[in-house]
C-alpha cells in the first residue's frame, strides 16, 4: 500500500481534521461548564484537547527528510510529540466516552463494577502501548512500524468494540424513552469510525510507508476526539430541535444524563420534591 509522501495537501487535511476536533471540543467544554455539569468525562476531553492542540503544533513543524540521518533537529521534536501525544489523544477520547457511558446510564453496582474494569483495561492497554513506543523512539529513532501495528491493532478493535457493545448492553437494562434510547446508541456506534481508521492505519504500518504516513495518525488522533464530542454535540442539537415538542426537554437544557433519561428515577425524584414542598407548607 503506497501512501503520498508528506506535503502541503497532506497539511492541510491534517489541519482540517485537527480544525474540526479542536472547535467541537472548546464547544462541548464551554457548553458543559455553562450548564454546570463539567463532569470526568469532560475532563479527559480537556486532556485530549491539549494532545490534540500539540498534534497541530507539530503539522506545521515537520520538515521532509530522505532519510532519518539528514532529518532536521526540529522533526525530530515533533516525531517525539506526535508519537506521544497523538496516541493518547485516542486513548483519552475513549475514556471520556466510557465516563459518558456511566453517567448516562446510571447503571447497578453490579455493572459500575464492570465499567470501572474496562477502564483499568483501557488505561493497561494505554500504558504498555506508550511502553513500546518510548523504547522505539530511544532505540530506532521512532519509526513506527510492525512491531507496533499488530498490537495496535489488535488493542483498537477491542478497545472500540467494548465501546460500543458496553453502552447497548447498559441501555438495555433502563426505561429510557426509544427514540433517546436509538439515538444514543447510534452516537456510540460512531465509536466503529476510529476502529475503522485505526484498522486502515495499521495496515499501513504493515506495508511500505512514507513520510505521509504520519496523517493517518493524526486523522485517527482527531476523528476519536470528535466522536468523543458527539454525544454532547448531538443532545444540544436535539435540545434546540426539540424545544417546546418534547416534554423531556426544558429551558434548564436538556444533557441526557440518568435523571433526564430515566423516566423511573425522574418520578421517583418529582414524587420527593411534592413531598418535599409539602412538608415546608405544613410548617408554614
Amino acid at each position: 500500500m503506497h501512501v503520498l509522501p508528506w506535503s502541503l495537501p497532506l497539511q492541510i487535511l491534517a489541519c482540517a481534521f485537527h480544525g474540526v476536533a479542536i472547535a467541537s471540543t472548546i464547544f462541548r467544554l464551554v457548553y458543559r461548564w455553562y450548564m454546570a455539569r463539567f463532569w470526568s468525562e469532560d475532563t479527559w476531553a480537556l486532556f485530549a484537547l491539549i494532545g490534540d492542540v500539540l498534534g497541530l503544533v507539530c503539522v506545521w513543524l515537520e520538515e521532509p527528510a530522505a532519510t532519518v540521518q539528514e532529518m532536521p533537529p526540529i522533526n525530530r521534536i515533533s516525531i517525539w510529540i506526535v508519537v506521544m501525544t497523538l496516541p493518547c489523544v485516542l486513548w483519552a477520547s475513549r475514556i471520556s466516552i466510557l465516563f459518558s457511558t456511566v453517567h448516562v446510564v446510571n447503571p447497578s453496582e453490579r455493572l459500575r463494577r464492570v465499567a470501572f474494569l474496562v477502564l483499568c483495561a483501557f488505561i493497561a492497554m494505554w500504558a504498555a502501548l506508550m511502553g513500546q513506543r518510548i523504547q522505539i523512539c530511544i532505540t530506532d529513532a521512532c519509526v513506527i512500524g510492525a512491531p507496533v501495528a499488530i498490537p495496535q491493532l489488535i488493542t483498537d478493535i477491542l478497545s472500540d468494540v467494548l465501546l460500543v457493545v458496553l453502552p447497548v448492553y447498559l441501555l438495555q437494562r433502563t426505561t429510557i424513552r426509544r427514540r433517546h434510547r436509538i439515538l444514543l446508541c447510534s452516537v456510540f456506534s460512531a465509536t466503529l469510525l476510529i476502529t475503522a481508521i485505526s484498522v486502515y492505519y495499521s495496515v499501513v504500518l504493515l506495508s511500505i510507508q512514507s513520510t505521509g504516513t504520519t496523517v493517518i495518525a493524526h486523522v485517527r488522533a482527531a476523528t476519536s476526539l470528535i466522536v468523543c464530542n458527539l454525544f454532547v454535540i448531538t443532545t444540544f442539537v436535539y435540545r434546540m430541535c426539540h424545544r417546546g415538542r418534547d416534554p423531556d426537554v426544558s429551558d434548564e437544557g436538556m444533557s441526557f444524563t440518568s435523571v433526564d433519561l430515566n423516566t423511573g428515577l425522574t418520578e421517583m425524584q418529582s414524587a420527593v420534591e411534592r413531598v418535599r414542598r409539602q412538608s415546608w407548607s405544613g410548617r408554614w
